[in-house]
């Protein structure tokens, strides 16, 4: 949606509007380039647009709308057949003049409406700051940039809209325009924020659809980040379980022609498990530097046990035959549901576990020459 403000109240408007005299909200602008069109003021409730009062521009380019209303919320001014909107925020018993220099993006001055400043100060900030980071992706894209670089520079400038969002907040804490401001920020990591925000609102904007809206977006989330910290559990206590010189979790699994192999069964040699698919490009890349170090030590004590994540078992014994894996082989054809990698917490491919002869864990995430290295130090 698109956020553009701007109202002044000018001349006989009871001549233009459509609305009775017990109305509480009352806007008047210019708009002379519309002259002779209809325009519209209207809300959302929260499932569709809703006008609340219309009128035509004068010839002169007046208008005046009005409304009655119960509560601050946002309202919209839309000149009939143009795509674009002005959008502001009006409470009860507020008169609004707003001075456009191009309606409806641009305005020179809003009386009447603190919250329509404050919501505007907000946004024109974020532009500028947005623009920004528009600059530095049209600069990679350009080439003139490199991604590492740019990707560090977007970091930064999200840190600083996120600070001055905030900060806003921390300054204006009743201003609808934090509706606003807690989009541009992590959820989960400002949760309290989030609370704060509908706490401060809920008094002056009860029974506007932008709350209802908040309080949903919290309660899920609350769950999210109740998922997320489940979610980081569960990997720290995998990340423990795979520390250097702990036991390696059992891995038990059929070959090829269905005969169970166990992880158990190799100790007394230095064992590569190797989880990987047919499907897993990276794997396909990788297996021709495993084939090398395999048939470098596999006559001094070294193994592999390739677990794959395939599901198609054609496809799985075809890559073996492909790419020359003439080394142990299992699966349970469960793609990401593996019970090996489940036990084994695989997020990726390839993921590698060096195993000693007794079965302990040397180090994960070995892969080309870092491979290679650590077999050279244990065989030398």
């Amino acid at each position: 949606m698109r956020l553009s403000i701007s109202i002044t109240f000018l001349l006989s408007l009871f001549l233009l509007s459509c609305s009775s005299d017990n109305s509480n909200l009352h806007i008047t602008t210019s708009v002379e380039k519309f002259a002779g069109k209809k325009v519209y003021l209207s809300t959302n409730n929260g499932t569709e647009m809703v006008n609340l009062d219309s009128c035509m521009v004068s010839e002169t380019g007046e208008i005046e709308l009005k409304a009655t209303i119960d509560h601050t919320d946002f309202y919209y001014i839309q000149v009939a057949g143009e795509t674009d909107n002005f959008v502001f925020v009006a409470a009860p018993n507020e008169d609004i003049q707003v001075s456009f220099t191009n309606f409806p993006q641009d305005y020179s001055s809003i009386e009447g409406s603190a919250h329509t400043n404050d919501f505007y100060e907000y946004h024109t900030t974020t532009t500028a700051i947005f623009k920004k980071r528009q600059a530095i992706i049209d600069e990679v894209k350009s080439g003139n940039k490199p991604q590492q670089i740019a990707m560090q520079e977007i970091n930064d400038i999200q840190t600083e809209i996120t600070e001055y969002s905030k900060k806003f907040i921390e300054q204006k804490p009743n201003s609808p325009a934090n509706l606003s401001a807690i989009q541009n920020m992590n959820p989960v990591e400002n949760i309290d924020i989030l609370k704060g925000v509908l706490a401060n609102l809920e008094s002056t904007m009860k029974g506007s659809p932008y709350l209802v809206n908040l309080k949903d977006h919290i309660a899920k989330v609350e769950q999210q980040a109740i998922q997320q910290k489940q979610q980081k559990e569960l990997e720290a206590q995998q990340l423990a379980l795979l520390a250097p010189g702990n036991q390696a979790p059992e891995i038990s699994l059929p070959n090829p022609n269905g005969k169970e192999i166990k992880l158990s069964d190799l100790k007394g040699k230095v064992v590569l498990i190797d989880f990987w698919a047919s499907w897993c490009k990276p794997c396909r890349f990788e297996n021709p530097n495993v084939v090398k170090v395999y048939n470098k030590y596999k006559n001094k004590g070294f193994e592999i046990l390739g677990v794959s994540l395939d599901r198609n078992k054609d496809a799985w014994i075809n890559a073996i035959n492909q790419d020359k894996l003439t080394w142990k082989h299992v699966s349970d054809l469960k793609f990401w549901s593996s019970e090996a990698a489940k036990t084994y917490g695989v997020k990726g491919i390839p993921f590698t576990v060096l195993v000693d002869k007794e079965g302990k864990i040397i180090a994960t995430k070995l892969r080309g020459k870092a491979l290679e290295d650590k077999l050279a130090e244990l065989f030398s």
